[in-house]
């Protein structure tokens, strides 16, 4: 009996030993574990945080060859956006989805993400979830507060009252938004800015003219039209007579052409206008018209066309006498 108890105690005391040990091995492994997490979070040497000080500058300079995912910046998009071969077969055609980060480094935008004006796109997620993403880009000025003023103005003319009810103009033509007449990633700076402004005058074809052909071909006349499209930085714009944000039909009283209000517009420039001054508008559009309903006028250009057709003929006739062509 003593023996087989000598024989249980001394087989609790090995099994005790050797639980002990197994937990001394653990503790061990665990406080070697720390020790190394220790040494990895330690200061890393001075070439390597200088490689990391370098990686960061390139990220910030360099935005169309670095990407990191969840930018909300202009450089995830730049990564294939700032890529001049990015092209997209559309209606059977190749179209370019190319952005040139210089126009926008020399826009008033240039430190606004792209996700500010395409809200349907997301640094992490490139799903188109708008139905025409152009509409939604071209409307994103009225998000910032200092273009509260300009969005009611543009709400009262006849662009922005089709354009916020999804209506067609005339001819079945989508109104313009503020994208369409001030561009986007190459918008220019107005406010202080005559560099700006004479881009947009420049601009004045296809701002309007795309648009309103008929009315850019007929603005033709010698004082304001023809002078306008040669240059003239004092002739007037479309937008001097018609207005820019509250565009209103002619018929309209509150239009700043309509019979009532154009005594007005024209003393803008014409100090003391009035209504037998303002009489000479009709020829601003209607130079053409008013000449051809001219009967000298026009019996004139008829003459004037024939003796031009009868030299151009006698001057081909004497070319093909000396061998010459003309």
């Amino acid at each position: 009996m003593k023996r087989l108890l000598k024989s249980i105690f001394t087989f609790r005391v090995l099994a005790l030993a050797a639980l002990l040990a197994v937990v001394a091995l653990a503790v061990y492994t665990a406080l070697g574990g720390v020790r190394e997490a220790g040494r990895s979070n330690a200061v890393a040497p001075a070439s390597q945080r200088e490689a990391a000080v370098k990686v960061q500058a390139q990220r910030q300079t360099d935005p169309q060859n670095i990407f990191f995912l969840g930018d909300q910046k202009q450089s995830g998009c730049l990564v294939c956006h700032g890529d001049p071969k990015l092209t997209k077969v559309v209606d059977g055609k190749p179209k370019s989805f190319y952005v040139d980060i210089n126009d926008l480094k020399a826009g008033p935008h240039k430190d606004i993400a792209c996700t500010a004006c395409h809200k349907d796109f997301g640094p992490s997620s490139h799903v188109q979830k708008s139905s025409d993403w152009k509409e939604q880009a071209s409307l994103a000025c009225i998000r910032c507060h200092e273009h509260n003023p300009q969005y009611i103005d543009y709400s009262k003319g006849i662009h922005g009252q089709l354009a916020l009810q999804s209506m067609l103009g005339k001819g079945g033509l989508k109104p313009p938004m503020c994208g369409d007449c001030h561009k986007g990633h190459k918008i220019k700076k107005l406010k202080g800015n005559p560099e700006g402004k004479a881009g947009l005058r420049a601009d004045a074809q296809m701002i309007c003219g795309d648009c309103h052909g008929d009315y850019w071909k007929s603005y033709d006349d010698y004082y304001h039209g023809r002078a306008f499209k040669t240059g003239a930085s004092d002739a007037p714009s479309c937008w001097d007579c018609h207005g820019y944000h509250t565009v209103l039909p002619k018929r309209s009283a509150d239009s700043m052409v309509s019979e009532s209000n154009l005594p007005r517009t024209c003393d803008k420039c014409h100090s003391g206008s009035t209504p037998e001054f303002v009489d000479y508008a009709k020829m601003i559009h209607g130079t053409a018209r008013v000449r051809d309903a001219n009967i000298v006028y026009s019996n004139l250009q008829k003459v004037l066309s024939e003796i031009s057709a009868i030299i151009g003929g006698r001057a081909e006739k004497a070319g093909e006498g000396t061998g010459e062509s003309k």
